[in-house]
């Protein structure tokens, strides 16, 4: 299982959900690859916590690559109506490049 928090600066369309700009927690357990949104805490900067609204939920694919990423990365071409489509995501300590089509 691996996991890491993005930051998604506009909204974007996975799949045919459309994820909400925000902060997120990217996890995937080798099965599903799940996008928890994240809101910050009294403490501050910095201190996230788990919004009680219900993770997006993804089947996870996609090939085996020969290495881990070092970092989470994120592939947005626009869509048709000009609005982010996620293509492919690397998680950082991942060997797998999900596909979301």
């Amino acid at each position: 299982k691996v996991s890491d928090q993005i930051t998604l600066s506009t909204d974007v369309r996975v799949g045919t959900q459309l994820i909400k700009a925000g902060e997120y927690l990217v996890t995937c357990d080798t099965k599903t690859v799940k996008f928890t949104r994240l809101e910050q805490t009294y403490e501050g900067p910095g201190h996230w916590q788990k919004a009680s609204d219900k993770p997006f939920e993804f089947v996870c694919k996609g090939k085996e690559l020969p290495t881990k990423s070092e970092r989470t990365e994120l592939n947005m071409p626009p869509g048709s109506d000009g609005v982010p489509v996620l293509a492919k995501m690397y998680i950082r300590g991942s060997n797998i490049e999900h596909t979301f089509n």
